[in-house]
């Protein structure tokens, strides 16, 4: 297990025929620590909703975060590693166990309901524990994979980062949060650039989505990061 890092084990969900869970290299922060042991609730909850339908659980079944449908898609993969014991992965858990993805996207979640400090603070935690490496690579998903693509990204996180410095007068942040989340995903700004033709009277960060070639930006943050 990494320096730094936790196990995370649920205890005595045997006494009422539940397999017990876990997470892995959940990184020692201990506000990251309450969002892990959320989804634990969550899906504790999942798994005592199956044994009610009387239907058991199978290695590979996934575990939907969300509270409402109108979040984004927030999923954990149940992977059996040993008698009664599933370990909470992402879809694709890549070089690690910890589930980077789906934990980043739960958090970002509860940050739409925050206020702009609490939602800064909860946003920069989504960003630094996904896809700190990421490859700005070129792609154009389906529908269908859209979600699955942006949440792969975790450019939602800089898109409120943006918002939340915007509300605390840090414009010149802001910008420099939302040029990353454009190039981390070009498909979204595009959409976002469509909605805005028409509309008057913008903020900054719609005024700088307007004005920019999503695509460019993701290619100059290509360069400058193999530079």
């Amino acid at each position: 297990m990494p320096d730094g890092s936790m196990r995370l084990f649920s205890e005595g969900l045997d006494t009422f025929d539940l397999p017990e869970i876990e997470i892995l290299d959940c990184p020692a922060d201990q506000v990251l620590l309450g969002y892990c042991h959320g989804i634990m609730f969550v899906v504790i909850g999942a798994l005592q909703l199956s044994q009610k339908k009387g239907r058991p659980i199978s290695d590979g079944e996934t575990v939907d975060l969300r509270v409402n449908e109108d979040e984004e898609q927030a999923v954990v993969r149940l992977v059996s590693v040993g008698r009664g014991v599933y370990r909470l992965e992402d879809l694709d858990p890549g070089p690690n166990s910890f589930p980077s993805c789906a934990v980043a996207t739960y958090i970002l979640n509860a940050a739409d309901n925050m206020r702009p400090l609490k939602a800064l603070e909860a946003a920069d935690l989504a960003a630094e524990v996904h896809a700190k490496q990421f490859s700005f690579e070129e792609v154009r998903p389906s529908e269908d994979d859209f979600h699955t693509a942006l949440s792969r990204s975790n450019a939602r996180a800089y898109y409120l980062i943006g918002d939340a410095l915007v509300a605390l007068n840090r414009e010149d942040d802001a910008l420099e949060a939302i040029e990353e989340g454009v190039a981390r995903a070009p498909f979204m700004a595009e959409r976002i650039k469509a909605d805005l033709v028409e509309q008057a009277d913008l903020g900054p960060i719609e005024n700088y989505l307007k004005s920019v070639d999503p695509w460019q930006v993701q290619e100059r943050f290509r360069l400058s990061r193999s530079s």
